[in-house]
C-alpha cells in the first residue's frame, strides 16, 4: 500500500509551460510553524507521516522540482527545526533553508521567512518574486503557480480564488444578521499566493 501511495504522490506531472525572465528566479515561503491543536495531535500535521515521509515533505518536493522555484524558505517552531533539518539533508532539498517561524499566527511565520530571504540577500541575486503556500497541501499544479507567478510579475501581487459556494452574514455587534453578501460576487482566497518583493 506504502508503494501505491508513493506513486500517487508523485503523479503530478509538471506543465510544460515555464515562466521566463525574472520568473525564472521565484522564491518560496512555507509556514510550518502550526502546532496541530485544530488537528488534535501532539505532532503538527505538517510532521505527520505520509506514506513514510513528514507530510511538509511532499510539499517541499513538489515545489523543489519545479526549476523556476529556486530557494524555498520553511518557518519552524524551535522544538521541530532539528527534525526538518534531519528531513532536508536526508531528501537532499538542497534548495531549502529552515528559519525559526512564530507560533502567534501564521502572519508573522511568514514576516518571518520573508526577513531570512532578504538577509540571504536574494534581492543582488535576481529574485523579485515570492511565493506562499501552505506546508500541509503537497499536490502543488505548476500550470497554476506558473500563472499566479505571471500575474504577480505584472500586477505586483495575486492569488488563486474560487467561488464562494456558503452564505456569508454580516452581523451586528450584539450578533444579529444585518444582511447577506451576494454570493455571486463573494470569492474565497486560495493558495498559493505570489507577490513582488518590494511590495512586502
Amino acid at each position: 500500500s506504502q508503494a501505491r501511495c508513493s506513486q500517487g504522490l508523485q503523479s503530478l506531472h509538471p506543465s510544460q509551460r515555464r515562466p521566463a525572465n525574472e520568473m525564472d528566479n521565484v522564491a518560496m515561503v512555507l509556514p510550518a510553524s502550526g502546532t496541530g491543536e485544530r488537528a488534535h495531535s501532539s505532532v503538527p500535521k505538517q510532521f505527520m507521516e505520509v506514506c513514510g515521509r513528514p507530510l511538509i515533505c511532499h510539499t517541499i518536493e513538489s515545489f523543489h522540482r519545479m526549476s523556476f522555484v529556486t530557494c524555498i524558505v520553511v518557518t519552524v517552531q524551535e522544538q521541530w527545526r532539528r527534525t526538518l533539518e534531519q528531513s532536508v539533508k536526508q531528501f537532499n532539498f538542497h534548495k531549502v533553508s529552515v528559519v525559526l517561524g512564530d507560533c502567534r499566527s501564521r502572519h508573522y511565520s511568514i514576516l518571518n521567512g520573508v526577513a531570512a530571504l532578504r538577509a540571504q540577500h536574494l534581492l543582488s541575486a535576481g529574485v523579485r518574486l515570492v511565493v506562499l503556500h501552505d506546508a500541509v497541501r503537497p499536490f502543488a499544479s505548476e500550470a497554476v503557480l506558473s500563472e499566479v507567478v505571471a500575474k504577480a510579475a505584472k500586477y505586483g501581487a495575486a492569488g488563486v480564488v474560487v467561488p464562494c459556494t456558503s452564505t456569508v452574514l454580516v452581523t451586528s455587534d450584539d450578533a444579529f444578521m444585518q444582511h447577506a453578501l451576494v454570493r455571486s460576487k463573494c470569492k474565497s482566497s486560495e493558495m498559493p499566493q505570489a507577490f513582488q518583493l518590494s511590495k512586502l
